[in-house]
């Protein structure tokens, strides 16, 4: 049996249907084309980028190695190499961020060994 408000007094369930609900999904529709919107703007990998668009990542020599971004057309500062070709780390904890935590380089860009 329902009241006047719609409410079932049966089973206490809200209505169904009707306008309450075409609204919920055009709100739910337009969230999600938003979010969509969103992602395709931006960079959807959530990871950090290693150096900004106008740097690149060079390491410091030794078996310790660490990192630093340089200024693109600049060399990289006494005490650190660029990293092998192919072996640029581009994003914090991609494969090569990880190899490069493990492994160091000495002055002439060649990987050291233990």
């Amino acid at each position: 049996m329902t009241g006047n408000n719609g409410w079932n007094r049966t089973s206490g369930a809200a209505p169904t249907g009707g306008r309450r609900a075409r609204r919920t999904l055009v709100a739910l529709a337009l969230l999600g084309a938003a979010a969509a919107g969103m992602a395709a703007a931006c960079d959807t990998d959530l990871r950090d980028h290693e150096c900004m668009s106008d740097e690149y990542p060079v390491q410091a020599v030794g078996p310790e190695g660490g990192s630093m971004c340089v200024t693109n057309g600049k060399e990289p500062p006494a005490g650190t190499v660029r990293y092998p070709k192919g072996q640029v780390p581009q994003r914090v904890g991609d494969r090569w961020d990880r190899y490069w935590q493990d492994h160091g380089l000495d002055a002439h860009g060649r990987l050291l060994t233990n």
